[in-house]
């Protein structure tokens, strides 16, 4: 069975309020501008399984860097876990300087754990408004 919901009610719904996808690759992922220098990629669930699904695909791609955000600066990332306001739930989000990173990200991410979650990218300069409390994966 997959799983889609991630996010659950009233987050989900703030969220996708913010989301304004360019096209998508396939049905499970919102993409952004790929030029946005501010992306947010809510890559999957919070929990010790997503973290360590999202490690496993960064390290299956050495041109990756996971060591920060920078504005413009493509192939390279911020690793967070956010607290998913009114709720118990965690996601662990990427925040890219280029958007077409975050989508890469997120379809990386849709290929090779489809049953962990949709992941969504966004383009804003703060984080997605239904997550709070970013921490460092």
């Amino acid at each position: 069975m997959r799983k889609t919901l991630v996010l659950g009610g009233a987050a989900a719904a703030a969220l996708m309020i913010s989301i304004l996808p360019v096209r998508e690759t396939s049905a499970a992922v919102t993409r952004t501008k790929d030029d946005c220098t501010t992306a947010w990629a809510v890559l999957g669930p919070g929990t010790q399984r997503g973290q360590d699904a999202v490690r496993e695909v960064v390290k299956e791609h050495p041109g990756w860097s996971d060591s920060g955000y920078e504005p413009m600066v493509s192939q390279k990332f911020q690793l967070m876990v956010f607290n998913v306001v009114g709720s118990q739930d965690t996601v662990v989000v990427a925040h890219c300087g280029h958007g077409a990173t975050c989508n890469q990200l997120a379809e990386e991410m849709e290929a090779k754990h489809a049953d962990l979650s949709d992941p969504v990218v966004v383009c804003t300069v703060d984080n997605p408004s239904p997550l709070e409390n970013g921490r460092n994966l």
